[in-house]
């Protein structure tokens, strides 16, 4: 082997012990740009898989939310009917009376992709006729109770669904005659809460199989104890109800349908149940992005939505090729490698060679300044996004004091950095509310809550009707460290209700 001979320069001479020759140092340099280019490539990769994660996440959850909050808003409707029911006269309100009220709301605005609202009567058998009887002096002459499969046991039937016209097979049908809307019926009369039933095809909708569900709301017999399930099944007259179709009630939601898919299972009964819902078209065929899961709990029922994104979703995200930063890496050991040999040869290489990593090295700290900013705007919109919300979000510690709050609270005229540190006793209008003594027991055992009413005094002395809904923050053993949810201020709400229920004996 030869090498270099500093001893008579321009000579070549035999290496000293030890040395090593250009030749052998620039394969090794050959050998380490392979590695780096690999690494480079790499971690590229993994870069673009975590950014690419973390905004799917964040637009991901914001969906799930939207989709929750979308359906949250039929069990007003639901308890608009459940007064209208009672107020009207409970067994005896006419079909006029009904129709009466239902022109009172706006169905498309209101609730959209509802095909409907209407309340279904408890009928023992033994009632049955007398029943139909008093639906056909009531203007239905045709009138009659139709199941879908025979059943010896208590009726549930529809009695009044408005409107009526694109609703008319709905009109008599016994829904306890079928598993799935008999189980959500009696769940929700059992427990008091509002109800989903499992993916069905509706009867107004058989073009549509496993696309409809019923959303039920139980209504009992005002006066009458409602403690416990026994008390509450006796109780029970019917339900105000909603039949759905996951189409329509999807069908404006999603604004990000030009970026993300998403298919939908309910996973309540069967973890392996079949998707009732996609949103079909392409997906990108990409490693960097994969399908992400998200889980919610909806009126009795879970459902997981699968998201993937979009080719359009990556043309977004800005992401820098893996071949790319091969190529940089790739060239630019190249590039040191000769640098390298000939810095063996010529003492003025080296400080080229220093000039050229310096100037790498601003390339590459310019490069981490440009991604950070990147980065903070990002976070900086998806902030903006949150204070967009008609509501607000909020996060609290362990013991139930805020902790984050967006600047939607403002709508009321609380500055949020007033409520930091503070519980919901300390901020209520009525701190003596027994209700909130439930609200902190649930804190206490780290559970779930959702639609709890409270009074608190707005910014500019109004006291306000407030319902929060929330979910415990859990740590990577399953320990609860905190709670994260929504509020909503439904004092005009509430107002409107009262209102209906003072004007209600003026057409009753």
């Amino acid at each position: 082997m030869t090498g270099l001979n500093t001893d008579s320069p321009g000579k070549a001479g035999p290496n000293p012990p030890g040395a090593v020759g250009p030749r052998a140092l620039s394969t090794a340099a050959l050998i380490l740009t392979v590695i780096a280019t690999a690494a480079a490539v790499w971690l590229t990769h993994l870069r673009n898989v975590d950014h690419v994660t973390s905004r799917m996440a964040a637009e991901t959850s914001e969906l799930a939310g939207d989709l929750g909050l979308r359906l949250s808003t039929y069990q007003y409707g639901l308890r608009g009917v459940r007064g209208a029911i009672i107020v009207g006269g409970l067994g005896d309100m006419p079909l006029a009376s009904f129709r009466q009220y239902m022109d009172t709301r706006d169905l498309k605005r209101e609730f959209r992709g509802a095909l409907g609202l209407g309340f279904i009567r408890r009928v023992p058998p033994d009632a049955e006729q007398s029943f139909i009887a008093g639906m056909r002096r009531d203007g239905r002459p045709d009138f009659q109770v139709r199941q879908l499969s025979p059943h010896p046991g208590e009726r549930a039937v529809i009695q009044f669904i408005e409107p009526e016209a694109p609703n008319a097979q709905a009109v008599g049908l016994d829904i306890a005659s079928e598993e799935s809307r008999r189980a959500a019926a009696a769940a929700a009369m059992r427990t008091g809460e509002p109800i989903l039933t499992a993916p069905l095809t509706l009867v107004q909708a058989t073009g549509k199989p496993t696309k409809g569900f019923l959303l039920l709301m139980p209504i009992y017999r005002p006066g009458m104890p409602v403690g416990t399930a026994v008390e509450r099944m006796a109780a029970g007259i019917g339900w105000s109800y909603a039949p759905l179709i996951i189409d329509d009630v999807l069908e404006d939601l999603d604004p990000l349908e030009a970026d993300l898919a998403f298919r939908i299972r309910d996973v309540t009964d069967n973890p392996d149940a079949p998707v009732f819902f996609d949103t079909g078209g392409d997906v990108a065929d990409s490693d960097v992005a994969r399908p992400m899961d998200q889980r919610v709990s909806l009126y009795g029922r879970q459902w997981v939505v699968t998201f993937q994104a979009r080719d359009a979703f990556l043309e977004k995200s800005n992401l820098t090729p893996s071949w790319i930063s091969g190529l940089v890496v790739g060239a630019l050991g190249l590039l040191l490698s000769v640098l390298l040999r000939v810095y063996l040869g010529r003492i003025d290489q080296r400080l080229r060679e220093g000039e050229e990593k310096a100037r790498q090295a601003a390339l590459l700290e310019t490069e981490v300044a440009a991604r950070t900013a990147e980065l903070r705007e990002r976070e900086e919109r998806f902030k903006a996004l949150a204070e967009l919300s008609s509501d607000w979000f909020w996060e609290a510690d362990r013991q139930g004091r805020f902790t984050a709050i967006s600047r939607g609270i403002a709508r009321i005229a609380l500055p949020p950095d007033a409520l930091i540190g503070k519980t919901r006793r300390e901020l209520a209008a009525n701190q003596a509310d027994p209700g909130l003594d439930d609200y902190e027991a649930l804190i206490r055992e780290g559970r779930s809550f959702r639609d709890f009413g409270y009074e608190l005094a707005g910014g500019d002395g109004q006291v306000r009707q407030i319902v929060v809904s929330g979910n415990p923050i859990l740590d990577g053993n399953g320990q609860c460290v905190g709670f994260r949810g929504t509020g909503r201020d439904v004092t005009e709400t509430l107002r409107a209700e009262k209102e209906l229920r003072t004007s209600a004996p003026g057409w009753r």
